[in-house]
């Protein structure tokens, strides 16, 4: 897979289009702000729909299960950070499985709801299926920007690590973003090659 690359500045909308699911043509991994040895990823690899994500080590060479694209693609590509806009509302395609994409457990998101792998339905994901790319804190890595994904079905619920716990293994839920966000650093993702 090729690479791609995620950058962003802060929208003030969120254009909402009906995104169809493709296969992922290029890849990027996401670390967790907070302990950059963890990375997003598919519990077991697994490919069955409803499996939690998880924060791993990472797996060298990148396993398809810790292998994230996005559709739609923005930005000017290149490595990781400039294939998404903050703002826009993406699908967030995971490798271990065509089509496989970041979900939700439940019709909502709310504070402890798990991010499963899901499958869109009829080719279109569904709303749940879809996530606000947020940039808003300005954190970088390396200088490229980490972002807050915040599910579609709420203006505030974000994908982080379980009570902020690093060990391998932790699951991913939706949390409510904070203002004192310095202080809920596990809501942040970095792309990498």
């Amino acid at each position: 897979m090729k690479k791609a690359k995620i950058s962003a500045t802060l929208g003030l909308s969120v254009i909402a289009s009906s995104l169809a699911v493709a296969t992922p043509a290029s890849a990027f991994q996401l670390k967790n702000f907070v302990d950059q040895t963890k990375f997003l990823g598919v519990a077991a690899g697994t490919p069955t729909a409803g499996t939690h994500f998880i924060i791993w080590t990472h797996d060298s060479p990148a396993s398809a299960n810790q292998s994230f694209s996005t559709n739609p693609l923005f930005g000017s590509g290149g490595s990781p950070a400039s294939s998404v806009v903050a703002g826009q509302t993406i699908t967030l395609f995971n490798g271990v499985a065509m089509s496989a994409l970041v979900d939700i457990s439940a019709s909502k998101a709310g504070d402890g709801t798990n991010v499963v792998l899901g499958y869109a339905s009829n080719g279109t994901p569904s709303t749940k299926q879809t996530w606000i790319v947020d940039d808003s804190l300005g954190i970088r890595l390396n200088g490229a920007p980490c972002f807050r994904f915040i599910n579609s079905t709420s203006a505030s619920e974000a994908m982080g690590v379980a009570n902020g716990n690093m060990t391998k293994g932790t699951s991913i839920i939706t949390w409510h973003t904070f203002s004192d966000w310095w202080s809920h650093l596990d809501q942040l993702w970095c792309p990498v090659d």
